[in-house]
């Protein structure tokens, strides 16, 4: 028995193997294009989609004003996201049984709960930003509109539910199977839709729910959950390149041309700290000491200001006396201060922040505080060594250097205030944008997301699971 198990085990992995060679020789060539062919395919597109008009029929609006009710006349205005929910579903329905561009057959429905920070007006609210999750949210919904994929938001609400939206959300899927492509989750979110007999699909019992392979985590930070296939790393869409998640990441070209730019003669003579919250500046936590900082405005001259929320309910740390708490702000009042401020200093928190990106492109050099993975304490830093493979405030600034990024050792203050001084000396004379954050660049990537075969990819991966398994168990 054990030498047949074993020769089932061999054959499965052989059939992998060749599934594995076919699926990554397609893939390795669309995801090797170069920025400059990604430019080509991608420039002027945003505007410049025009879909062909779809006009749905009355029993498509019955059924999208069914799901998602036109608000009561004494009810506030809807938002304009709400309005284009109903149209997209209209139309989806509509195209489910009508000769539509391709494009409408492949619907993105998404429950995760945090895509409402980018619908809620978040960014005109004063807040400490930067709101990361918000902002990837807003740069995947704009890349799908500006290819002209359909995007239907399922939001909890006061009247609604977690467990009420995934069980919408499947409802909606059930009018149209074939014309979903993907439909987005959390990590509370997904896990509600596999546990209900009405979500997930089952060849028996509900074989019109949502197969897994359709089925993706929005994962800002590219984490992974116990209950998790090991194999569904790549069904994570993540803000931040951390493989084997899918990278999406977030574009910035649209809000640094909201600001212009402020040569440096003209701005105040200050550096801004980032650290949104107080526990940033926890003594467990903070790169930086309150004597490293009152150093620092000693020997430079600079003002220093932060924008923290100070409530007292997650940390009572008090910040420096060196800083200048200017307090929560709305976006645009935010990129103001960094506009103003001649370079952005962190201290280790918060991490993989879009705030770096915004200070670069507003003109402002980023001091970005880090260490070696192995942290020995006798460590000595030598100029010139490759500090790509630290863990940083910033792992994705490691591999730029000056005079857009200064990546020091944290808790070394002669590095910083060397650094800070350095970066005064060799000022930003123009935005710094690096191209995975530009409009092509999200762009090319949720193209490549959009046009993955991912039940082929599932159907391989799965296989190749299965045969692992097979050979572990021939083992025990």
């Amino acid at each position: 028995m054990l030498s047949i198990r074993r020769r089932l085990a061999s054959f499965a992995l052989a059939i992998v193997s060749v599934g594995l060679l076919v699926f990554h020789s397609k893939d390795d060539g669309a995801s090797g294009r170069s920025l400059a062919s990604i430019q080509k395919i991608t420039e002027g597109l945003t505007g410049l989609v025009r879909p062909t008009p779809i006009v749905p029929e009355h029993q498509d609006w019955v059924v999208a004003k069914s799901l998602f009710p036109l608000p009561a006349s004494t009810a506030p205005q809807e938002a304009e996201w709400e309005i284009e929910r109903r149209e997209a579903l209209a139309q989806v329905l509509y195209c489910s049984r009508r000769s539509c561009p391709r494009k409408y057959r492949s619907a993105v429905l998404c429950a995760a709960g945090r895509f409402r920070w980018a619908l809620d007006g978040t960014f005109e609210r004063p807040s400490a930003f930067a709101n990361g999750e918000a902002i990837l949210a807003k740069s995947f919904m704009w890349a799908l509109k500006s290819l002209g994929y359909p995007f239907i938001y399922i939001d909890e609400s006061h009247k609604r539910s977690r467990k009420d939206a995934v069980q919408l959300t499947a409802k909606i899927y059930r009018l149209f199977p074939d014309s979903v492509k993907l439909v987005i989750y959390d990590y509370l979110g997904e896990p509600d839709c596999l546990a209900d007999a009405d979500c997930f699909y089952n060849v028996d019992t509900n074989p019109s729910g949502m197969p897994l392979w359709k089925m993706f985590i929005w994962d800002a930070m590219g984490g992974f959950a116990p209950y998790e296939l090991p194999y569904r790393g790549p069904w994570h869409l993540s803000g931040i390149p951390v493989p084997p998640a899918t990278f999406l990441g977030i574009t910035l070209e649209d809000d640094c041309k909201q600001l212009p730019f402020v040569p440096q003669t003209k701005r105040s003579h200050q550096a801004y700290v980032l650290g949104k919250s107080q526990r940033y500046f926890n003594a467990t936590r903070t790169a930086w000491t309150a004597d490293d900082f009152a150093a620092l405005k000693k020997e430079t001259g600079l003002s220093l200001i932060s924008g923290v929320k100070v409530d007292g309910r997650e940390d009572k740390t008090e910040l420096p006396s060196a800083i200048d708490n200017m307090g929560v702000s709305t976006r645009t009042e935010f990129l103001e201060r960094i506009s103003m401020s001649k370079v952005m200093i962190g201290i280790g928190g918060p991490t993989e922040s879009p705030s770096p990106f915004e200070a670069l492109c507003m003109g402002a050099s980023f001091i970005n505080p880090g260490r070696p993975r192995f942290n020995a304490s006798w460590y000595q830093f030598e100029q010139g060594e490759d500090q790509r493979g630290w863990s940083a405030q910033h792992s994705l600034l490691l591999q730029f250097g000056e005079p857009y990024v200064y990546n020091i050792l944290r808790g070394n203050r002669t590095q910083l205030i060397s650094a800070v001084q350095r970066s005064l000396a060799r000022p930003l004379t123009s935005p710094f944008l690096p191209p995975m954050l530009t409009n092509a660049g999200v762009l090319a990537r949720v193209i490549e997301v959009m046009e993955t075969d991912w039940q082929r990819r599932h159907i391989v991966e799965d296989a190749k699971y299965q045969a692992e398994q097979l050979v572990f168990s021939a083992q025990v």
